[in-house]
């Protein structure tokens, strides 16, 4: 049975069986101010709760012409879903399946999660999704690969399983009279974009307006599952990352250094400040967010990649994105238009 669940046992579930981030509920009301609807669904086994579902969906345009054809929206699963266990993957995509078979979606598509916690997880995944009737897309929204660091030891451990270069560059910076800094209250936001409008003036990096990165602070904060650091020297903040977390993991989801903070080496004391402090929190995990993909050496991420590449992480890769089309029309429509 596949039904609405409200947000208590949504978010009990979802914290206890290790939901992404991006299937939080805070996460959903968050991306539902910016032109998303979200539902929220629960499946059960014989009145168990084994799953819970963040869907994001979006109307086509002309929706009233669209409707003709029947379909108005399309669905789309970002990191997958929280679920108690390997062996119910086909009693959740098979109960999503039945669920949108005769809705007005045209697609439903599926960006996977890897659950480091377990061990077969892609491949019961990827089995699941093809009894399913889901198909690769060839494409994928989210980062399809990622650099994973194991956080779940001592400071000494977690210094020695860096290159000895970033080792020298984590000195230099302290050196220097770099600071780092946990940041809190409305001001966050504005010093964390002080630092991404250089950023996005210097680089191909495109940003959000403030505004996006104001309601994600606003909403996720509430549940405590976003936090901001500052790199800062002589008064003036040189570096950031925004990271976002769920029970074992924070994900390094935006940030970047000023011309200054690059001189003084701030982003590698930055990054290893928050491996530790979150390790210190508990954290098992430090996801990197989106790394190159293994063997391609022209990709645009291969400075990030080498720079990511030395804190002692592991190359993580997800499964691609699937897609289960309902209506080929709007399919055709949606992938014209990308």
């Amino acid at each position: 049975m596949i039904k609405p669940i409200n947000k208590e046992q949504y978010h009990k579930f979802w914290k206890s069986y290790i939901g992404s981030s991006n299937q939080s509920w805070a996460w959903g009301d968050f991306k539902s101010n910016f032109g998303w609807e979200v539902e929220r669904l629960g499946i059960f086994d014989n009145n168990e709760l084994i799953s819970v579902i963040s869907i994001f969906k979006r109307t086509f345009p002309f929706s009233l012409l669209t409707s003709l054809f029947g379909f108005n929206k399309f669905a789309y699963i970002p990191r997958g879903f929280a679920v108690k266990d390997v062996r119910f993957f086909d009693l959740v995509l098979k109960s999503l399946d039945k669920y949108y078979r005769n809705k007005k979606e045209a697609f439903i598509l599926i960006d996977p999660e890897n659950n480091l916690l377990v061990n077969n997880w892609n491949e019961e995944f990827k089995k699941a999704l093809e009894s399913a009737g889901f198909k690769n897309s060839g494409v994928t929204i989210q980062a399809n690969q990622t650099d994973v660091i194991e956080i779940d030891k001592d400071e000494d451990e977690l210094m020695d399983q860096i290159r000895p270069k970033w080792r020298r560059n984590i000195k230099k910076s302290e050196r220097h009279g770099v600071k780092i800094k946990e940041e809190s209250g409305d001001s966050a936001v504005d010093k964390f974009y002080s630092v991404i409008l250089k950023v996005q003036k210097n680089t191909d990096f495109k940003a959000h307006s403030k505004e996006y990165y104001k309601k994600m602070w606003e909403i996720l904060k509430k549940d405590e599952l976003i936090k901001i650091f500052t790199a800062n020297y002589r008064g003036k903040i040189i570096a950031t990352y925004l990271v976002l977390s769920n029970s074992v993991t924070g994900y390094e989801i935006y940030g970047g250094a000023t011309s200054k903070g690059r001189d003084l080496e701030a982003s590698y004391l930055l990054k290893w400040e928050i491996i530790k402090r979150l390790a210190d929190s508990g954290k098992q995990f430090y996801d990197q967010w989106g790394v190159s993909p293994k063997g391609e050496k022209d990709h645009p991420l291969r400075g990030i990649t080498y720079f990511k590449s030395g804190f002692g992480g592991s190359y993580v890769q997800f499964l691609p994105q699937y897609v289960k089309v309902y209506n080929k029309i709007g399919y055709f429509l949606y992938k014209f238009k990308t």
